[in-house]
């Protein structure tokens, strides 16, 4: 092999390996979102509060985010658009992100595939965690978390 393919092999490689990073927290994090719903709504009987406040609640819930009642159509709708939105998006600015809005939009990503994928196979998505008034789950959690960031974090490299 030349020098020349050599170094552009490497440096391609160099390029595209954070982006395997990124891909692998994803779907990590869709697995292990998936494997503790599995497990606790084979395990869990019963809720259990630790507080007015706080607990481990199963509810399966048939609505559209916070529960809005929504035309199921309508809700496939607003999913496809905001995943192709943000797709075509992540993929014409990829280059320009700093790492940490690429794992920011891992969280996003994750959360919003793993309940829209639980959703479509399911009908429902699977919430356990009682918080005030709400329930929800990691996958609600990883989204929140994932938008936090974006949202304070500092502005992309020009």
């Amino acid at each position: 092999m030349s020098l020349g393919l050599r170094q552009f092999i490497q440096k391609h490689r160099a390029k595209n390996r954070p982006m395997f990073l990124y891909i692998f927290l994803t779907f990590g994090s869709i697995a292990i979102d998936q494997a503790l719903k599995l497990i606790l709504f084979w395990q869990v009987k019963e809720p259990y509060l630790w507080s007015n406040y706080f607990g481990l609640f199963l509810f399966k819930n048939y609505q559209f985010a916070f529960s809005l009642p929504l035309p199921t159509p309508f809700v496939y709708l607003i999913y496809f658009f905001c995943f192709v939105v943000i797709g075509v998006w992540l993929f014409f600015m990829r280059h320009k992100l700093k790492p940490i809005d690429l794992v920011a939009w891992a969280l996003v990503i994750a959360g919003g595939l793993s309940n829209v994928g639980e959703r479509v196979i399911t009908g429902y998505v699977k919430d356990y965690l009682f918080i005030f008034s709400g329930i929800f789950n990691l996958a609600d959690g990883l989204i929140l978390i994932g938008l936090v960031i974006l949202l304070f974090k500092g502005a992309p490299n020009k």
